[in-house]
């Protein structure tokens, strides 16, 4: 997930503490966000990467279509939601699957 804490956008992970969470932010940060230590900042969760109902018509109908498949897809680390969405990308682009685009040999 991408964050922003008092209006800069940041993706560092929170820490978890006994009585709740915290956002560790670095000194460069803090100078330039014109935070000390122990500041309370406000913080706005936002999702990171592709989402699915902003993906191309195709997939998403794709996806509403098999609701295990999307749950999967909105499950995934953005990584590999950018990953699958190349992969149907290149399939699309080259629907043989043959290598490099070379035609698909046949026996």
């Amino acid at each position: 997930m991408s964050r922003t804490a008092h209006s800069w956008i940041c993706t560092d992970s929170f820490g978890r503490v006994t009585v709740g969470y915290f956002l560790p932010l670095g000194p460069v940060y803090r100078r330039d966000a014109g935070l000390q230590l122990g500041d309370m900042v406000a913080v706005t969760l936002m999702p990171e990467g592709p989402q699915s109902k902003a993906l191309a018509a195709d997939i998403v109908a794709a996806l509403e279509a098999e609701p295990d498949a999307a749950r999967f897809f909105d499950g995934l680390a953005t990584f590999y939601r950018k990953n699958y969405l190349r992969w149907i990308d290149a399939t699309k682009r080259n629907p043989s699957g043959a290598p490099n685009g070379s035609p698909s040999s046949s026996s």
